[in-house]
């Protein structure tokens, strides 16, 4: 996989992929990449080397693109939408699951990503039909445990 960066108009990484890639998404400090793959895993790289970080090996096969995203606090966790309707949230940091939430159920869970301005806001969608936006940090619905990770994650 190449990166371009446009205004330089050159390459800023080649990263070689372990499978076929669904989603993409790269943090907001341009010093991580996440490349989700059909078997619903996903690599955390370092940029531009592409030395991988985290490797999470997916569970499940999935035959949908299902987009997620790097962010929240100091770009510390990974949201991961899910076939069966979940958001799973993972603390890059320790690479253990932070939070599952109940996100489309039992509908599909298309999409998800944080906030560009607020790192404890993210949005999703699914196949209900609805666009739902999440605050983590007025106890709406994220579970303690993410709270806590970002709470941690936000110290200096």
């Amino acid at each position: 996989m190449l990166i371009f960066q446009v205004a330089a108009e050159k390459p800023f990484a080649d990263i070689p992929l372990r499978g076929r890639p669904t989603w993409v998404s790269i943090s907001d400090g341009l010093s991580l990449i996440v490349v989700g793959y059909t078997d619903g895993g996903f690599d955390i790289r370092l940029l531009p080397s592409g030395e991988i970080v985290q490797q999470r090996i997916g569970i499940r096969k999935s035959h949908y693109v299902l987009q997620g995203s790097v962010g929240g606090i100091n770009d510390a966790f990974v949201l991961r939408p899910e076939e069966d309707g979940y958001i799973s949230v993972w603390d890059l940091n320790s690479g253990t699951l932070a939070g599952l939430e109940q996100g489309h159920c039992p509908s599909r869970t298309n999409h998800a990503t944080w906030s560009p301005v607020d790192p404890y806001l993210f949005a999703s969608g699914g196949d209900d039909n609805k666009c739902k936006i999440w605050s983590c940090q007025n106890n709406l619905p994220i579970d303690h445990e993410y709270r806590r990770l970002a709470e941690e994650a936000s110290r200096p």
